[in-house]
């Protein structure tokens, strides 16, 4: 028996993504992805003031954002030969760790999480959590009416393998609820050194051009400890043992295995970076040498 299934479009990822899959009695035999959405930025781009640039190409994506716009401008300050102030180096790096932060902690549990864990197991839920207690009420009153409204992300839910450790479910339910309020605090972050997130207008040539004075400085060492504490104590020890939990997946997707990196986060004043540039090609590190890029 043969048939085709169309997911189109495939949630949760980013640029419109339309796969088609050809299934023969009961086996995939084939599949089709495309990305349905061109964005043309290039051509946007063509023709308009330099200076532009770091603001038109921030609007690729709401959530990673300030990585175009750093590069926009590390562009600019090649072509003008500027070498940006110690400081406008350090409140670029803050605003795109911001950025770096927001984007794995809401990759992790509000894109990916959802897919591997179990809702249900908050009904074995015991503890005196008020927003614990009050999604198990919600999820017990879900499944009792079969009527998944407003549920999303976790009701309706596939017929798949979910974590089995009931326990790991609660402790990562928790964690997936308090993420929401750490992405909160890294968008803040960003906002505090950038003027506005996302798509902040502060990232200019040389540096940046939002004002910085000793109160936000105190102000977000603060909300750097509270998103420390839970990148360390929650985060890493949660990103551990799911992957571990679906060994079967570790070799799906592998690709080519060939990474490019330009390096980011650079140091002021000594031509490197906290994560640096370099190639690995066929398992061999070298290290980066643009010339060798080309366009085609």
């Amino acid at each position: 028996m043969s048939k085709i299934l169309d997911i189109d479009p495939v949630t949760r990822i980013e640029g419109h993504l339309a796969v088609r899959v050809q299934i023969e009695n009961g086996v995939v035999t084939d599949a089709f992805c495309s990305g349905e959405m061109f964005r043309g930025f290039e051509e946007i781009l063509r023709g308009r003031h330099p200076l532009d640039a770091q603001q038109i190409t921030q609007r690729i994506c709401g959530v990673c954002p300030i990585e175009h716009g750093v590069a926009s401008a590390l562009a600019q300050d090649d072509a003008y030969r500027i070498t940006p102030a110690r400081n406008g180096v350090l409140e670029r790096n803050i605003v795109q760790a911001a950025n770096y932060l927001h984007s794995h902690i809401i990759h992790f549990y509000g894109l990916c999480g959802v897919d591997f864990l179990d809702v249900t197991a908050i009904l074995d839920y015991k503890g005196n959590d008020g927003g614990m207690q009050q999604l198990r009420d919600w999820v017990q009153k879900q499944i009792d009416s079969k009527v998944y409204l407003p549920a999303a992300p976790f009701l309706p839910r596939y017929d798949a393998n979910y974590l089995a450790d009931k326990a790991l479910n609660i402790e990562l339910l928790k964690h997936y609820t308090e993420g929401l309020e750490i992405r909160r605090l890294c968008h803040e972050l960003g906002a505090l050194y950038g003027g506005k997130f996302p798509h902040m207008a502060s990232i200019v040539p040389g540096g940046m051009s939002q004002t910085i004075d000793a109160g936000i400085i105190t102000y977000s060492n603060g909300l750097m400890k509270k998103i420390k504490d839970f990148v360390v104590n929650k985060y890493v020890p949660d990103v551990v043992p799911v992957p571990g939990a679906f060994p079967q997946y570790w070799k799906t997707g592998g690709g080519r295995h060939n990474f490019l990196a330009y390096g980011v986060f650079p140091e002021p004043g000594t031509g490197k970076h906290l994560l640096p540039p370099g190639a690995i090609i066929n398992d061999k590190f070298s290290p980066l040498d643009s010339s060798r890029i080309t366009e085609d």
